[in-house]
């Protein structure tokens, strides 16, 4: 994940695979800030985001409750 000079998210996929060429996308804020906390990078989060409730991880402050 990179984010420009002008603060967009660049995702960066790559493979292992012989011939497969990297591939860069931008994606909104909202699925950086998921990519970035399933990815366990709670720092770059607080830094670009905001402080995390407690008990924050991948979906949970952005869950929806079940009826």
């Amino acid at each position: 994940m990179y984010r420009t000079a002008e603060g967009k998210w660049v995702l960066h996929r790559w493979s292992q695979w012989e011939g497969k060429d990297d591939t860069y996308k931008f994606i909104d804020h909202a699925r950086a800030r998921i990519w970035l906390l399933t990815c366990n990078h709670d720092d770059a989060v607080v830094k670009h985001f905001g402080e995390l409730p407690d008990e924050a991880g991948p979906g949970a402050s952005d869950a929806e409750t079940v009826p």
